[in-house]
C-alpha cells in the first residue's frame, strides 16, 4: 500500500496521540506549513523497512521522524540548528530501523517534559552522567544517553542533565536551549535567589547555582548542588591567585568533577576580579528547576 503524504502525516499525528503525548501530537502541527511535504518525507519506502520492524513500530518510526521534521528541521528549532540538520531523517531511519516499537516510543517522549520529577533526580543525574566524549545527535538523542560532549561549557552540561532528569525536552534543547550561552543563560536558565558564602554548604540538593560577577552577569560558572556543601559541574576552574586558591575537589577534575562550592566560589572571586578590584564582588545564585518558567 502506497500512502500518501497527507494519509502518513495524519497517521503519525493519531499514534503519538493515542500512545505518547496528546499535547503534543496537538503541538506539531502548529511547527510544520506543509504536511504534505512533511508526510512524503517520513515515508519508509526503500531501504528494507518492510523486512524489519512491525507495523507498529513502522508508525512510531514515521512519528519519530514527523517530531524531528517540527522539532529539528521545522520552526520549532533555533534557525542556527536547522542549518545544521539536512541529514536528521536519514541518521534517524538508520539508527532507530532495527529498534523495537518501545525504544522508539521512548525516543520521541524526549520531545516531551517528564511529569513527577524531583530535584533528587536531577542531582543523582548530575553525579552519573560525567561522559565527556562523542558529539550530541539530536536525530538519535535520548535520555539514555550519557555522554556531555566533547569539552562541555558549565551551562551546556547543566542543559544536558536538565533533559535527562526530564525538566526539559528535546524541543526545548532544540530551541530555548541551543540558544544558550554566557549572554543569555541567566534569563534561560533563571536567576533564582541571591544567597551569602555562608548559605552555601546548606543549598539544597537538586537546585541549580551560579557564580557570576556582579557588575558582568555574563562571566559566570553554573553547576548542579549536590547537597553538604558539593556540587557537580563542568568546566571549573581549578585554581587562581597565583595557585594559592584552589578548588577542593571530591573526585573528577576541571573539566567534570564533584567539587567544595566554597573553594569554587573563592576561585571565581579571583578569576572575576574586575579592573582596579583586589578580589571580585561575586554574586551567588540559587536556582529551583522546578520555578523556571522557561522550561517545557
Amino acid at each position: 500500500m502506497v500512502r500518501s503524504g497527507k494519509e502518513r502525516f495524519d497517521g503519525a499525528i493519531d499514534y503519538i496521540a493515542k500512545n505518547i503525548d496528546r499535547q503534543l501530537a496537538q503541538d506539531i502541527p502548529r511547527k510544520i506549513t506543509n504536511t504534505t511535504a512533511a508526510g512524503n518525507a517520513i515515508s519508509l519506502r526503500g531501504g528494507g523497512f518492510w523486512s524489519s520492524g512491525t507495523k507498529d513500530q513502522h508508525w512510531a518510526l514515521r512519528s519519530l521522524l514527523l517530531s524531528q521534521q517540527a522539532y529539528l528541521l521545522g520552526s520549532g528549532a533555533h534557525p542556527f540548528l536547522r542549518a545544521t540538520q539536512a541529514t536528521a531523517a536519514n541518521t534517524a531511519k538508520t539508527y532507530f530501523k532495527s529498534k523495537t516499537e518501545a525504544q522508539v516510543q521512548y525516543a520521541i517522549k524526549s520531545y516531551t517534559a517528564k511529569r513527577g520529577i524531583t530535584r533528587e533526580s536531577l542531582a543523582d543525574i548530575a553525579e552519573r552522567t560525567n561522559g565527556t566524549e562523542g558529539d550530541f545527535e539530536f536525530a538519535t538523542r535520548t535520555r539514555s544517553d550519557n555522554s556531555l560532549g566533547r569539552n562541555p561549557v558549565c551551562f551546556n552540561a547543566v542543559r544536558l542533565w536538565l533533559f535527562k532528569a526530564g525538566y526539559v525536552s528535546l524541543r526545548w534543547l532544540a530551541s530555548e536551549g541551543y540558544g544558550l550561552d554566557a549572554n543569555t543563560c541567566n534569563s534561560i536558565l533563571g536567576s533564582g535567589i541571591e544567597i551569602t558564602r555562608e548559605q552555601l554548604p546548606r543549598m539544597p540538593r537538586g537546585y541549580m547555582f551560579n557564580f557570576h560577577a556582579r557588575k558582568s552577569p555574563s562571566t559566570c560558572h553554573w553547576g548542579i548542588s549536590l547537597g553538604g556543601g558539593y556540587a557537580a559541574g563542568s568546566n571549573t576552574t581549578a585554581q587562581e591567585n597565583n595557585g594559592r586558591t584552589r578548588v577542593t575537589f571530591r573526585s573528577g577534575n576541571s573539566v567534570y568533577g564533584i567539587f567544595d562550592l566554597v573553594s569554587s566560589y573563592e576561585v571565581c572571586r579571583y578569576k572575576y576580579k574586575m579592573v582596579g578590584e583586589q578580589i571580585g564582588d561575586v554574586v551567588i545564585r540559587q536556582i529551583d528547576p522546578a520555578q523556571v518558567s522557561t522550561f517545557f
